[in-house]
């Protein structure tokens, strides 16, 4: 209720669009998979079956959601098939912090800058084919925001293709 400038934008409309996620999904004329689950990242996609069975994996404002990022990491890289990419949009405002007493921070967390991020990233075998930013040119992505409001959140985002050597 707050941070509206009318009565009428407070009371708008708002269409949400009734699509399949998998329609219009098609690579070469062939079907192309798309996988979503609900769970936790690491538990649904670390079984033996789930190695090297995508082409892409996207991440979009997900990668600093990991109490341990480097385990998000690892399960990225065993999914994608060797020459796979990996597309990621997000900031990295850590969701664990210090005073934080969830069960997800059993274990510690790893809260990493971008640089010691990319870092770790090339060193689990990614190698970048794209790395846009803050430090090439500011990525300004709102969030949780209403674009007729008096308030919106806004990231400055990183964003990158990296490739599986």
């Amino acid at each position: 209720m707050s941070h509206h400038r009318s009565t009428q934008d407070l009371l708008r409309s708002v269409k949400i669009p009734d699509l399949s996620t998998t329609q219009g999904i098609t690579s070469s004329g062939t079907k192309a998979e798309m996988s979503y689950v609900a769970g936790d990242f690491t538990e649904c996609y670390s079984l033996l079956s789930d190695a090297q069975t995508f082409d892409v994996v996207v991440t979009i404002f997900f990668i600093d959601t990991a109490a341990n990022v480097c385990k998000y990491l690892e399960t990225i890289h065993h999914v994608l098939r060797p020459g796979g990419t990996w597309i990621n949009l997000g900031p990295l405002a850590w969701h664990f912090e210090p005073e934080d007493d969830s069960p997800a921070r059993e274990g510690g967390t790893v809260e990493l800058t971008l640089d010691e991020l990319c870092e770790v990233i090339r060193r689990w075998g990614f190698e970048f084919e794209t790395r846009e930013g803050l430090a090439q040119r500011s990525l300004r992505m709102p969030y949780m925001g209403n674009f007729k409001g008096m308030l919106t959140y806004v990231y400055d985002a990183e964003f990158w293709v990296a490739r599986k050597v």
